[in-house]
Order: C-alpha cells, then sequence, then structure tokens
C-alpha cells in the first residue's frame, strides 16, 4: 500500500514546490485602456535541470475585480518589445526563445465587464 501513495506524495509536493514560485522579474505593459495591461514573468532557472521560464498574462480589473489569462509560455523568451496597436490588440516581438504555448484571442471578465484582447506574435523584431 505504501508503494500506492509515495509516488502520488512525491508529486504532489512538486507540484506545491513548483506552483508557489515566484518571478524573478515582473514588467508590467499597460494599454491605452487603463483597465487591461500586460505582465511579462520571468522565472530564472537554477541549474543544469531547470531551464528559465516566461509567462506572458493579459490583465483586466475593474471595480476591485480581476481577470488574468495566459497568452504565451515557453522557455529562454526573450520579449524584445511590447508594443499595443489597440486598446485591445497588442505585437509581442520575440527575439530569442522557444515556445510552449500562444493563444492570440482570449476574453477577460472582471465584474461587470469583459473584453476581448488580440495578440499577435512576431520574431527578429527591430
Amino acid at each position: 500500500m505504501k508503494k500506492i501513495y509515495l509516488p502520488g506524495l512525491i508529486l504532489l509536493q512538486l507540484s506545491i514546490v513548483i506552483g508557489c514560485a515566484k518571478p524573478d522579474r515582473v514588467a508590467v505593459f499597460k494599454s491605452p485602456d487603463p483597465e487591461l495591461f500586460y505582465t511579462v514573468e520571468t522565472y530564472n532557472g537554477q541549474g543544469a535541470v531547470v531551464s528559465d521560464f516566461t509567462r506572458v498574462y493579459a490583465h483586466l480589473e475593474r471595480d476591485g475585480k480581476t481577470d488574468k489569462k495566459l497568452m504565451l509560455d515557453g522557455e529562454y523568451l526573450i520579449i524584445g518589445k511590447v508594443t499595443w496597436v489597440s486598446a485591445n490588440e497588442v505585437n509581442l516581438c520575440v527575439s530569442e526563445g522557444f515556445t510552449n504555448s500562444f493563444r492570440n484571442q482570449v476574453t477577460l471578465s472582471a465584474g461587470s465587464l469583459s473584453k476581448t484582447v488580440r495578440t499577435h506574435l512576431q520574431e527578429n523584431c527591430r
């Protein structure tokens, strides 16, 4: 019976440690709409086994309520530039790294407000 619980216990402990990690750097990119912004969160890997990891989130805040959705994540990503094309459309310039996941559109809801955000991914931007 102990053989069944041990792998599950180890997996649970790992998920708690990994899920509670705080980013080493956070950059905030405000849109022309004051309720909408992006954050780029970078986690520096510690050693050969753990790589550097970056996550880009879209945020919506209104009346004390917030919503946050993952837009892009990957290993060794360097976000060179974040350019707002309009109040709900943004260009992300990725100059280096490996993309694990990317969403080009999400709908955020906070309080009585819902907004759809579109993201365009660009490489080798200047």
